[in-house]
Parts: structure tokens; C-alpha cells; sequence
């Protein structure tokens, strides 16, 4: 459960959120970023190698990132 993203936990308890799981966006999101973490550490954290393993470009893995990034920000801030 702490690997989920925070959009698929309950933002009262940060316990995985069963109703979030029929958000088919969020699902497929958390699965994509838990996919590009996998890959990461497989590679030692190389990105060019964990993109390589993907399938993706260099550019779409630092996007991919980039937008989890944002979103776990944004999500941060709207626990508050």
C-alpha cells in the first residue's frame, strides 16, 4: 500500500482506496509508474536503460516522471 500513488489512497486515512480503484485513469497510472519504477531499479536508476527496458524514449520516460511528480505534488497539496 505505501507504493500506491497517493490519488488511489483515502486522503482521511492513506489507506488504499477500493472506490479509487474503479478510476481507471488513476489504475492505469499507478500501474504505469509502479511499471517505470520496476524498470529503474532493475537498471541501477540508468533512465536511458530503464526507457530502453520500457520500450519508450528517453524524453517520454523524463515526461512520464516529471508528470508523477506534478501530480504527487498536487495531491500532497490537497491533503491540507
Amino acid at each position: 500500500p505505501e507504493d500506491l500513488p497517493l490519488a488511489l489512497t483515502d486522503r482521511r486515512t492513506g489507506v488504499a482506496s477500493l472506490d479509487a480503484l474503479w478510476d481507471l485513469r488513476a489504475a492505469r497510472a499507478a500501474l504505469e509508474m509502479a511499471t517505470i519504477r520496476h524498470a529503474l531499479r532493475t537498471t541501477y536508476g540508468n533512465r536511458v536503460a530503464a526507457a530502453r527496458l520500457l520500450g519508450i524514449s528517453r524524453a517520454s520516460l523524463y515526461r512520464k516522471l516529471k508528470q508523477n511528480e506534478a501530480d504527487s505534488a498536487k495531491t500532497r497539496l490537497s491533503l491540507l
